[in-house]
């Protein structure tokens, strides 16, 4: 039988978590994410789009 947890972590599509252990479907060493810097590449999209709706509204196109 299966508890109620891990019913609850299928049915939100979650993998469980981390035992520790050196075998099972979640084993190796328990570790923490790294949180990494935004990449110049996120932002070139924001970037773009600023500079086009300014340039739009420069040379007054309908848009």
């Amino acid at each position: 039988p299966q508890d109620s947890q891990q019913i609850e972590q299928k049915s939100k599509g979650m993998a469980p978590p981390n035992t520790g252990l050196a075998v099972g479907l979640n084993k190796g060493h328990i570790v923490t994410k790294k949180e990494l810097a935004p990449r110049p590449s996120d932002r070139k999209g924001v970037i773009f789009h600023s500079f086009y709706r300014l340039l739009i509204t420069v040379l007054d196109f309908g848009l």
